[in-house]
C-alpha cells in the first residue's frame, strides 16, 4: 500500500514545474537585457535628435556672447583709437621741437656749405623719433594693456596696431610742421643766410620702436599676471582645505 501512495501523486497537487540549467543570474540578466537594449535605443534615438538642436543653441548662444561683448568693448576700442591719434599726434609735436636741424651757410660764391658738425647731425632726426618712439610705445602699451587686457592674445595685436599707427601719425605731423622743401629755399637764401636741412625722418626701421616696445609691454603684463595667478592658486587651495 505504500508503494501505491508513492507512485502515485496527491490528489489536488499540480505537477512540479521543471527545472532550468540556467542561474538565477544569468535568468535575470535575459530578462533585463531586452528592457536595457530597448532604453538604450530609445536614449541613443534622443540624443540623435537633440543633439543639431543643442549645437544650435550652443552656436546661437556663442553668438550673442560675441555681439554683447563687442557691445561692451565697443566705447573702448572707440576711446582707444582716439588716444592713440592724439598720442601719435604730440608725439610729432614734440619730436619737431627738440630736434636741432643742422644748416647750409650761403658762401659769397652762392655755394652752400655744411660744416662737419652738422653733417653728424642729420641724423639727429631718426635719433630723436626712436627716443619719441620709445616712450610712445610704452604708454600705448600700457593703456591697451589696462583695457583689453582680458581679451587674452588680441591684446598684443591691439597694442601693436595702435603703437604702429602712433608712430605713422607722429612721423607725418613731425615733417608736417617741417620746415619742407629745402630746394626752394635754398634757391631763395642770400649770401650769409643759413638754410636749415628738411625735417624728416631717414628710414623706416625707427618705426620698429614703437611696436617692439608695445609688444613688450604687453609681454611684461602678462608674464606678471601669469606669476600672480600661479602664486594665488596654492594659497586659496591650502586656504579652502
Amino acid at each position: 500500500m505504500s508503494s501505491s501512495q508513492s507512485s502515485t501523486p496527491h490528489d489536488g497537487l499540480a505537477p512540479a514545474a521543471p527545472v532550468s540549467d540556467a542561474t538565477p543570474v544569468e535568468s535575470s540578466r535575459e530578462s533585463i537585457a531586452p528592457t536595457t537594449g530597448r532604453r538604450g535605443a530609445r536614449s541613443l534615438a534622443r540624443s540623435a535628435q537633440l543633439l543639431p538642436q543643442t549645437m544650435v543653441e550652443t552656436a546661437g548662444r556663442r553668438r550673442l556672447t560675441r555681439r554683447g561683448r563687442w557691445r561692451r568693448l565697443r566705447p573702448w576700442v572707440v576711446l582707444y583709437a582716439v588716444t592713440v591719434a592724439l598720442a601719435g599726434m604730440l608725439a610729432g609735436i614734440v619730436w619737431n621741437r627738440v630736434v636741432r636741424l643742422p644748416s647750409y651757410k650761403i658762401e659769397n660764391d652762392f655755394r652752400a656749405a655744411i660744416s662737419e658738425a652738422g653733417q653728424t647731425q642729420i641724423a639727429a632726426t631718426d635719433v630723436y623719433f626712436a627716443v619719441v618712439g620709445a616712450v610712445g610705445g610704452i604708454v600705448i602699451g600700457i593703456i591697451a594693456w589696462l583695457a583689453f587686457h582680458r581679451l587674452g592674445w588680441p591684446v598684443t595685436v591691439l597694442a601693436c596696431a595702435g603703437a604702429g599707427v602712433a608712430g605713422l601719425l607722429a612721423r607725418w605731423v613731425g615733417e608736417f610742421i617741417g620746415p619742407r622743401d629745402f630746394e626752394g629755399r635754398i634757391a631763395r637764401a642770400t649770401t650769409g643766410e643759413f638754410v636749415r636741412i628738411d625735417f624728416a625722418s631717414h628710414t623706416w626701421v625707427t618705426m620698429g620702436v614703437w611696436i617692439a616696445m608695445a609688444a613688450l609691454v604687453v609681454l611684461i603684463g602678462s608674464l606678471v599676471t601669469r606669476s600672480e595667478w600661479i602664486h594665488h592658486v596654492p594659497e586659496s587651495a591650502s586656504t579652502g582645505s
